[in-house]
């Protein structure tokens, strides 16, 4: 009686166990690879446009060719909408050469997921090798199919099936990728869908329209300031919404706004979002507008799921402002770290955007969501930065943006 019942807990015991050690094996405690690579702005549009402008708008036989600089920016890209991720692609004449980071929530095993592997010319296509995850080894005969049961399991799997049954040949050419597809104007559309924000236009028109009541009622011979548009904004969403459909509708608010603030430039990384036709006033924070746009174009990209990509965006902007432009403002950067955070808990989990449509119904200035940073230095040039700070991973420069982080995390809003 005994040895049945020691074989059936047995049994039971073994899936658990199996399942730690994988994880045990492929899960790392430090990155494979750190950030090095950042997006500025030509690479987001270069990413938008080889995603979208690039595809067929007819059911013709065309042929798309990627650089290695565009397989980066779209590999860094896709996988920054879905993951806090990392990812490096490397072509040399025998293939390309692929290494991806993933951020993973806190666990016993590891922090990271480390994954590699290499892709080579078969016949007219690409076959995955040398493939490994964490510290496991996956043999060659295995590797597509361990990789396409990865993508299967992860919201990449609408754009892997989309493609493949699309594409007729891939081909490694003059340093280029290759891809010959073919697409029907029902599947551009799905798939720029797919690339596109997920946005209900009829429910977006509500708060377009409120945004508009807004600004016809305001004294023109005062500043407009970003909490006269969120506040009664979010106390629409709060009203028309409920626990289930608050993140959407904290997604349509932020949107909205960020669309009414800056206007063309929210076509670059949001399409989509599109302004409504009403008058067009500067909006400010602590009497600037670059704040404004920097803390709203941020919040929208997090909101979109783009957060990382926010961050990356801000920080290389400035370091090219150094180099070519006003100079490096910690402002700024302020800004798009607070835009990022209120973007991230507006939309997090379902409480978490009720909470905040709460709050924000009931502020009574900026100050709620954005920190007094205007003590902060700015206007440094590229030589001036690099005297001060050296460079992004200095313990001084690290020091400041804890100071910017301590009191974002102080607002009324955040707590």
């Amino acid at each position: 009686m005994l040895a049945p019942l020691r074989l059936l807990l047995l049994c039971l015991a073994v899936p658990p166990v199996l399942i730690a050690a994988l994880f045990y094996y492929v899960c790392d405690d430090r990155p494979l690879i750190h950030r090095k690579w950042s997006p500025d702005y030509q690479d987001v549009q270069r990413a938008k446009q080889i995603f979208q402008e690039n595809l067929a708008l007819d059911s013709a036989v065309r042929t798309l060719k990627l650089t290695e600089k565009d397989l980066n920016v779209a590999t860094n890209y896709l996988l920054s909408r879905h993951f806090n991720s990392a990812a490096a692609v490397h072509m040399n004449p025998s293939g390309l050469q692929f290494v991806i980071t993933l951020g993973l929530k806190s666990n016993p095993f590891g922090d990271y997921l480390n994954i590699r592997f290499d892709l080579k010319q078969h016949r007219n296509t690409l076959k995955a090798s040398n493939l490994r995850i964490g510290s496991m080894e996956i043999a060659d005969e295995f590797s597509d199919f361990v990789l396409d049961s990865v993508i299967h399991l992860t919201p990449l799997k609408e754009y892997y099936f989309l493609a493949g049954d699309h594409i007729d040949k891939v081909q490694l050419k003059d340093r280029q990728l290759h891809i010959t597809y073919q697409l029907t104007q029902e599947q551009f559309t799905r798939l720029s869908n797919l690339l596109a924000l997920n946005i209900d236009h009829d429910a977006l028109s509500v708060y377009q329209q409120k945004l508009a009541e807004v600004v016809a009622k305001h004294d023109r011979h005062w500043r407009l300031s970003l909490a006269q548009l969120l506040q009664p904004l979010f106390q629409l969403a709060y009203q028309r919404s409920s626990l289930d459909d608050a993140i959407k509708a904290n997604k349509h608010v932020i949107f909205t706004v960020n669309a009414y603030v800056n206007h063309t430039e929210t076509q670059k990384f949001l399409p989509g979002a599109v302004a409504a036709d009403t008058d067009r006033l500067a909006v400010f924070l602590y009497r600037r507008n670059d704040m404004a746009k920097h803390f709203i174009a941020s919040a929208a990209l997090s909101a979109s799921g783009s957060g990382h990509l926010a961050q990356q965006l801000g920080q290389q902007k400035e370091l090219t402002d150094a180099r070519h432009g006003s100079g490096f403002s910690f402002i700024d950067l302020a800004a798009d770290r607070a835009g990022r955070y209120f973007g991230e808990m507006a939309t997090a989990s379902p409480r978490s955007a009720r909470k905040i449509q709460k709050k924000m119904a009931n502020i009574k200035d900026y100050r709620a969501f954005m920190p007094d940073v205007t003590d902060l230095p700015e206007n440094l040039s590229g030589q001036q930065f690099e005297a001060r700070f050296r460079n992004t991973d200095s313990p001084v420069y690290r020091q400041i943006i804890k100071r910017i982080d301590n009191r974002i995390a102080a607002c009324r809003i955040y707590r």
